[in-house]
């Protein structure tokens, strides 16, 4: 497993690059240190998923949608672009985000699943 971590306060952007295998452990570990902080609260953020391997199934995925913090109303209109490799991940990142848009609506933190770093990029730079 490897996550790299970039914050730009200026964009209020975070980048998270993954790459090797990812489990969802790994993923519930980064939401907790993400959610820790409240002025990240109000940030975009990527998830590139491009160059990983998930070890992850869909029961975990139900985990992880749970055990991310759900928001209150008075933030809203922010993304998390889920940047993934093929369909296989797709389907998976599709998942998490019909799960978690069912504890944090889409209104406050919409989750986009996409094939093209490129896109996530130039939608929240």
């Amino acid at each position: 497993m490897s996550l790299s971590v970039n914050i730009d306060k200026n964009q209020k952007l975070i980048c998270l690059t993954c790459s090797d295998i990812i489990s969802v452990h790994d993923l519930i570990e980064y939401e907790h240190e993400y959610w820790a902080d409240p002025e990240m609260l109000s940030f975009n953020q990527i998830i590139d998923f491009s160059n990983a391997l998930w070890d992850v199934e869909f029961s975990e995925l139900f985990l992880l949608a749970t055990n991310a913090t759900a928001q209150d109303d008075s933030i809203t209109g922010l993304k998390t672009y889920l940047v993934v490799a093929d369909s296989i991940q797709a389907e998976l990142a599709e998942f998490y985000r019909d799960t978690r848009h069912e504890i944090c609506p889409a209104h406050i933190r919409e989750i986009v699943v996409s094939l093209d770093i490129e896109e996530a990029l130039s939608a929240l730079t």
